[in-house]
């Protein structure tokens, strides 16, 4: 799995020889130049340790008994093991909802100023559970307002993204196992998107804070009046 530490070994030399060995004995080839020399690539005699296991660690590694030294041919020697790794990565969900609030009048531009940042660590509490399975971001505010002209609100883009690393160093199974728990997690948290579009807006005003409340933005068709768009990486 991509960001493990891995360790590749060569059989015991003892199963060859009765001979005492070293790690001059010992020589490494991988499918492709220059995949020994990486930075995260240990090579110690008979073992190889990859750390934090990347995509370009993919490939074959072999690794020979050496009976010449001074030979630059390491083929001369005794093949003792071929050994393929595959790297397996996690996939990344972001999953966008677009909760809707009701402003009770015309949406401003100032009002997209002031929309609360704690909307986001609210849901986030809500969805995510204590566990940090996901993360919630809230990204560009904006007003809309209905064609006909009699109905205007509030809309922001929800942004749940999951936990890769959840859970390592905690569940133990193979790569395989744990792309599928991660898919699982997935699906969980995207069930909790509905209620999230339930949870009301808190928007500062001069003085005070007025509670704004979320409803459905279905069944109308809207014009963008206003947007607010913040710096960042976006994924949509």
């Amino acid at each position: 799995m991509r960001g493990d530490t891995l360790t590749l070994e060569c059989q015991p030399a003892s199963e060859l020889s009765g001979d005492s060995v070293s790690d001059e004995d010992f020589s490494w080839t991988a499918e492709r130049e220059g995949m020994l020399g990486y930075s995260n690539v240990i090579v110690e005699g008979e073992t190889i340790t990859i750390r934090d296991v990347r995509v370009e660690n993919t490939g074959e590694y072999k690794c020979f008994k050496v009976f010449d030294s001074d030979s630059s041919d390491l083929r001369k020697g005794v093949p003792l093991r071929a050994l393929t790794l595959s790297v397996l990565a996690l996939p990344q969900f972001h999953i966008i909802f677009l909760p809707a609030y009701d402003t009770e009048r015309e949406c401003r531009y100032k009002d997209l100023l002031t929309v609360n940042s704690g909307l986001a660590a609210e849901m986030e509490a809500a969805a995510c559970a204590q566990q940090k399975l996901c993360t919630i971001r809230v990204d560009e505010p904006s007003c809309l307002k209905s064609r006909e002209g009699s109905f205007s609100l509030l809309r922001v883009i929800g942004v749940m993204s999951t936990v890769q690393h959840w859970g390592s160093g905690v569940i133990r199974c193979s790569a395989q196992c744990r792309r599928d728990l991660h898919c699982s997690l997935a699906y969980l948290c995207a069930s909790a998107i509905p209620p999230l579009k339930e949870v009301d807006l808190i928007v500062a005003g001069a003085g005070h804070n007025r509670t704004v409340p979320a409803i459905s933005a279905g069944g109308r068709k809207w014009i963008v009046t206003h947007t607010l768009k913040r710096k960042g990486v976006y994924f949509y």
